[in-house]
C-alpha cells in the first residue's frame, strides 16, 4: 500500500502550469527540452496498422494527429526519400514513449490496492476542481482552455489525468531513496560544466559593408573613391537621423543586408581579417555608437554597436544551491530510466519498426 501513497503536489505537474493563470507554465519547445525516462530495450519488430499493447491498442491516427504539428513543415519542404530517414527516429522515439507509457499504466493497475478506484476518483475530482478555480470558477473558460491548448474535453482529461495520478504514484514509489549529494559531487559537477557559468565576451553589431568590387565607378574615379564617396554620404544620412537599418538594406553588399545588416552576437576574437577591426572599433564603443568608415582594401565598413556583453564568471558559492538540485534531478532520472528499462526488457511488444514506416507514410501524405 505504501507504493500507492499519492504526492500530489509533485506528480501533478502535467496540469499545474494551468493553476495560477491562463497560459501554461512551459512553452512546447521548454516541454521539448524537460528530460524524461529514456525509453529503451525494445526488440526490432514486426506489425501493421493499430498496435497492441497488452490490453490496448495505439491507432495510426493518434500518432498522426501527435506527430503532424511537429513534422509538417519538414514534410512539405522534402521529397519523401530524403523525410523519411529524417523522421522515421522521430516516429520511433514517441512510439516507444506511448508503448512505455501504457504498459507502466498496465503495470500500476496489476500492482494498485482493491480500493485504488475510489481513491483515484477522489484525487481526479479534486484536481478538477482546483483546475476550474484556476480560472475563477469559471467553467466554461476552464473547458475552452483544455479545448485549445490541450485538444481534450473533460472526459479526456479525467482520463488522462487518472492515468497520471496512478502511473506517476506507482513509478515514484519504486524509486530507490536517493544518495546525499555531497561538496565534492558540488564541485565537480561545477567544474566539469563551467561553459555554463562562464559568459563569453560578445558584441552585436550592424553593419554597412560596401565592397569595392561591386561598385559602379563614375568618369575618372576609382572604386576606392566611390566606396569613401558613398561612405561619407551614408554617414551624413546616418546622422540625419535616417534608419541604420534601412540603408544597410539599400546599399550594404553583406548577405546579412535583408536583416538590415545585423549580425548575431560573436566574440571579438572569432572575427578574421578584414572584419577584426570591428572587434577592435567595439572596444571603445558603447551601445548606439556609430564608427566609419572603416576602409580596409576591399572594403569600406560603417558599424553600429548594438550590444556588447563582457566576460563573466559565475562563482560557484552563487550556484552551488542550483547544483544541488539539477543534481538531484539527474539521479532521480537515472533511477527512473533504470525503472523503464526493466519493464521495457519485460515486456515483448511486436510491430514497432513496420508500424513507425506505416505512421510516418501516412504522415507525409497528410502533411501534403
Amino acid at each position: 500500500m505504501r507504493n500507492f501513497v499519492f504526492m500530489v503536489a509533485l506528480i501533478l505537474f502535467v496540469f499545474a502550469g494551468c493553476t495560477e493563470k491562463e497560459e501554461p507554465r512551459y512553452t512546447p519547445e521548454e516541454l521539448e527540452n524537460i528530460p524524461q525516462p529514456i525509453r529503451t530495450g525494445l526488440p526490432p519488430v514486426q506489425g501493421g496498422f493499430v498496435l497492441a499493447v497488452g490490453t490496448d491498442t495505439i491507432t495510426g491516427k493518434e500518432m498522426v494527429d501527435l506527430l503532424l504539428p511537429r513534422l509538417a513543415e519538414a514534410a512539405q519542404n522534402m521529397s519523401y526519400d530524403k523525410f523519411a530517414p529524417k523522421a522515421l527516429p522521430v516516429v520511433i522515439r514517441e512510439l516507444q514513449n506511448k508503448v512505455a507509457d501504457i504498459l507502466l499504466y498496465q503495470k500500476a493497475m496489476a500492482e494498485a490496492p482493491e480500493q485504488i478506484d475510489e481513491q483515484l476518483d477522489k484525487y481526479v475530482e479534486a484536481e478538477t476542481r482546483r483546475f476550474i478555480s484556476s480560472f475563477g470558477g469559471d467553467y466554461a473558460k476552464a473547458e475552452a482552455f483544455l479545448n485549445s491548448y490541450y485538444k481534450m474535453g473533460w472526459k479526456e482529461y479525467r482520463k488522462h489525468l487518472r492515468r497520471s495520478i496512478l502511473s506517476s504514484s506507482y513509478l515514484q514509489g519504486k524509486l530507490p531513496e536517493q544518495k546525499p549529494i555531497t561538496y565534492s559531487d558540488l564541485k565537480k559537477y561545477y567544474q566539469d560544466n563551467i561553459d555554463q557559468y562562464h559568459r563569453q565576451p560578445t558584441i552585436t553589431i550592424r553593419l554597412i559593408d560596401i565592397d569595392k568590387q561591386k561598385l559602379t565607378t563614375g568618369p575618372n574615379q576609382t572604386r576606392t573613391e566611390a566606396a569613401a564617396k558613398l561612405a561619407v554620404e551614408l554617414i551624413e544620412r546616418i546622422q540625419g537621423s535616417e534608419d541604420f537599418a534601412e540603408l544597410a538594406k539599400q546599399y550594404s553588399h553583406d548577405y546579412r543586408a535583408s536583416k538590415g545588416g545585423l549580425w548575431d552576437p560573436i566574440k571579438p576574437d572569432s572575427l578574421a581579417k578584414p572584419y577584426d577591426i570591428l572587434a577592435k572599433e567595439a572596444q571603445s564603443m558603447g551601445p548606439g555608437d556609430i564608427t566609419g568608415p572603416l576602409d580596409t582594401g576591399n572594403h569600406v565598413f560603417i558599424m553600429r554597436l548594438e550590444d556588447k556583453q563582457t566576460e563573466e564568471i559565475t562563482a560557484f558559492e552563487s550556484v552551488q544551491k542550483e547544483i544541488g538540485q539539477q543534481l538531484k534531478m539527474q539521479n532521480k532520472i537515472e533511477a527512473m530510466n533504470t525503472l523503464m528499462s526493466k519493464l521495457l526488457e519485460e515486456a515483448s511488444i511486436t510491430g514497432i519498426q513496420t508500424f513507425a514506416e506505416f505512421v510516418m507514410q501516412k504522415l507525409y501524405v497528410q502533411a501534403n
